[in-house]
């Protein structure tokens, strides 16, 4: 990065991530045959269905970054990114979002190469917040990437040799 040149900042705003990718299952509905009532439950989704939902997701992602940015997204060095999840209502809890949004990460940094990786070299912090407003039922999720430095790679220092160090 240029020290003349202040670090970019690069903001995109998607779905927020399906439950069905979250940890947590889904909620379904089963008829209990000795009370003769339906219950709510919540099921674990077949390997399948997470597969279907994950591509579907990164899909309304693509089209996302296709509109904001066009075919060829800017690419970052290294960023720190911030995830804000608006949200309707309380009804999800923070951290099943965040492992929720593992697809929408991978497919920033996979498939668009905003950041050549999410390893901790070039995704140097991961932030996430969030929000109620209800005035938007469907909800969104605001990317925000702060152009940094990437780091160095561990245990080599510039001018330091094996031998110097004791």
């Amino acid at each position: 990065m240029n020290p003349l040149h202040a670090p970019r900042e690069l903001t995109l705003t998607v779905p927020l991530p399906p439950a069905g990718l979250g940890p947590n299952g889904v909620p379904d509905q089963v008829f209990d045959p000795l009370t003769r009532r339906w219950r709510s439950v919540t099921r674990r989704l077949s390997r399948h269905e997470r597969t279907a939902i994950k591509r579907d997701y990164q899909e309304q992602v693509t089209a996302a970054v296709w509109e904001r940015y066009g075919t060829r997204p800017p690419r970052l060095r290294a960023a720190t990114m911030h995830l804000l999840y608006v949200l309707p209502t309380a009804r999800r809890d923070l951290d099943n979002l965040i492992a929720a949004s593992k697809a929408l990460i991978d497919c920033l940094v996979k498939v668009h190469h905003i950041i050549p990786d999410d390893g901790p070299l070039f995704l140097r912090a991961l932030c996430a917040t969030w929000e109620i407003d209800p005035r938007d039922p469907a909800g969104r999720t605001v990317i925000t990437f702060s152009e940094t430095t990437p780091a160095g790679v561990p245990g080599k220092r510039k001018g330091a040799s094996r031998a110097a160090v004791l």
